[in-house]
């Protein structure tokens, strides 16, 4: 799985911090923001996208177990972190902590089609590409 990592500007100071991630980064200029703030022992994802994502830490870190039908592979993400998620891996993220949260970025507005929530459905559809 070809997944691209960056690291976002971060700026500390007695103040707090800032997270800032430049759209010039990502391979394409979001149309949707979603927040995903984790509590104890959940997991969040678990489907599949047909469109390429982005998912950055912003408070934490993240587990991010990533199937692309054969293989697993295992990411993790923390604060000021990022990952490009391909299209059609099936993403599951897991944290530690319940002070976890993660933004994802998407190229376009909320299609319910665009995504695959039943695990087998996915397998179908891969066998079909």
């Amino acid at each position: 799985m070809d997944c691209v990592k960056g690291i976002c500007t971060i700026v500390k100071d007695d103040r707090g911090v800032l997270l800032g991630n430049d759209f010039k980064n990502l391979p394409f200029i979001p149309k949707r923001v979603v927040f995903l703030k984790f509590t104890s022992g959940t997991i969040r994802g678990d489907h599949a996208s047909k469109e390429t994502q982005v998912i950055q830490c912003l408070k934490g870190s993240v587990t991010l177990y990533l199937k692309d039908g054969n293989d697993v592979t295992t990411e993790e993400i923390s604060e000021g972190t990022w990952i490009q998620i391909p299209k059609l891996i099936w993403v599951i993220l897991s944290a530690k902590c319940e002070c976890s949260m993660v933004a994802v970025y998407s190229p376009s507005e909320y299609i319910e089609s665009n995504y695959i929530k039943n695990f087998n459905e996915y397998l179908s559809y891969k066998a079909k590409i």
